[in-house]
């Protein structure tokens, strides 16, 4: 079976943004579209559905940035 990424059409920003796939694990779901399609067999219109997500992202690693406070 096919690696997800190769199923989703448009999956090559994000590979190109973090180099990889991502784990989707925490992401937040921001919207979500689903279109059913236009299927018309008798016309031959195959218009297949379409589902459009918006997810908040993010990749975690073990660099730690150190935190400065300055006295207010």
């Amino acid at each position: 079976m096919p690696a997800i990424e190769h199923l989703i059409v448009g999956s090559g920003k994000l590979t190109n943004i973090f180099g990889y796939w991502p784990s989707f694990h925490d992401a937040e779901i921001l919207d979500l579209h689903f279109w059913r399609g236009d299927i018309q067999t008798d016309k031959g219109v195959y218009n297949f559905p379409v589902l459009t997500l918006k997810v908040h992202l993010w990749e975690l690693t073990n660099k730690v940035t150190r935190l400065i406070q300055k006295d207010s």
